[in-house]
């Protein structure tokens, strides 16, 4: 295995993929940035006319949805700037105790930008960017590992995390960046990358634990002792929660006592699209189908990880499938093909390694929804380029 790596890693194509999955996600953003935005790229933090911004931030002329009340990335916006919680800018964030528990990316952007507020934004693009290629860049060796085109690490941009956040800078592509380094890493789980990468998932979102208690699990089974170090890169994570809840109490959720209530939840109550919404007919399809799709993954990672070789991927598969099994109904279904993006990976990388085309229906049956998300930002591309 160490062998294969050097030699994959020394030919450089794994790295030309994730150069040119870098390339088109840039180029996306600067395309739709310039038709839709008048070139304003703060448009991608999602910021809604319908909340307060932070009066610090005024000078960045931040772009503004009218009627709405934005998206998920304008509350990491507002943490990059203020990582550490000295000016205040919690009070415009939803729910700090959740969001603050997601530190990585927005710290990062901070970091790389030495806490300067004229360069924070464009250092969180930078993150983003860097998650697309270190994604693409694994999954790629992933795949010359095991006999495949390094091209299957552009599957990568097909998993549903990646897409909206590199559309609404949220922080799942980087956890989804995380795994997929997890699949190459955890086969040497003493090295200190394998470290990192777990400490990392857990610090970007708190569903990336899962990570780490998937390998100490394996790990318990094999070598305890192992497992304590495994478990150890939990330790970060931990002594972030202790500082973030200082300030707010921790944000609870409880799972639900009936498997798969949110996707029945779903099924039974679709949500209802005004009739002048344009294809709303095909909006409603979209849904139902990746309705079908999230259900299938959920029943893949739990039923047929059963077959798989007893690895972390495997128990990672499980716990993923598991939570998105638990989740509560409500909103949260709106969110539910972010909190299986993991599982999804995992499960292509299993294609990757089998050929089972079972195992790539889940992600196939997903894409086409969120697509459609994209939709007006394509139209506005269309219009501006025949002007």
């Amino acid at each position: 295995m160490r062998m294969l790596l050097r030699c994959h890693i020394r030919n450089g194509r794994p790295v030309l993929w994730a150069s040119r999955a870098m390339l088109i996600v840039l180029g996306w953003q600067a395309l739709t940035a310039t038709a839709n935005y008048h070139g304003n790229w703060t448009a991608f933090f999602c910021t809604g006319s319908l909340r307060e911004i932070p009066p610090q931030l005024k000078a960045e002329s931040i772009y503004t949805f009218p009627g709405s009340r934005g998206y998920d990335g304008q509350f990491y916006h507002y943490m990059a700037h203020d990582p550490f919680r000295q000016r205040n800018f919690a009070r415009y964030i939803d729910e700090p105790g959740l969001r603050y528990r997601r530190i990585l990316v927005p710290l990062m952007a901070w970091t790389i930008a030495a806490g300067r507020d004229q360069l924070v934004d464009f250092a969180y693009y930078t993150v983003v960017l860097a998650s697309v290629f270190l994604g693409t860049y694994c999954l790629a060796v992933y795949a010359q590992v095991h006999g495949r085109h390094p091209v299957c690490g552009l599957l990568f941009l097909f998993s549903p995390a990646v897409l909206i956040s590199v559309d609404r800078m949220l922080v799942d592509s980087t956890l989804a960046a995380f795994t997929a380094a997890f699949l190459i890493a955890s086969n040497r789980p003493r090295s200190w990358r394998f470290w990192l990468v777990l400490a990392g998932a857990a610090l970007t979102r708190e569903t990336g634990i899962l990570l780490a208690f998937a390998s100490g699990a394996t790990a318990i089974l094999r070598e305890r002792r192992r497992s304590v170090l495994i478990l150890s890169a939990l330790t970060p994570c931990a002594a972030w929660y202790l500082f973030a809840y200082r300030h707010n109490p921790p944000f609870a959720y409880y799972p639900s006592h009936v498997l798969f209530a949110s996707l029945i939840s779903a099924a039974l109550h679709p949500t209802q699209y005004a009739a002048d919404i344009p294809f709303a007919w095909a909006i409603q399809l979209g849904d139902v189908v990746a309705l079908v799709g999230a259900t299938l993954a959920v029943v893949l990672g739990l039923v047929y990880s059963r077959f798989w070789r007893p690895e972390a991927t495997t128990m990672a598969a499980f716990l993923f499938a598991a939570l998105a099994a638990l989740v509560q109904p409500g909103d949260l279904w709106v969110h539910l093909s972010r909190i299986i993006s993991p599982l999804l990976l995992i499960l292509t990388s299993a294609w990757i390694r089998s050929g089972r085309v079972l195992l790539m229906a889940p992600t196939l049956l997903i894409l086409p929804r969120v697509l459609m998300q994209f939709g007006k930002q394509v139209y506005g591309i269309l219009h501006f380029s025949w002007l």
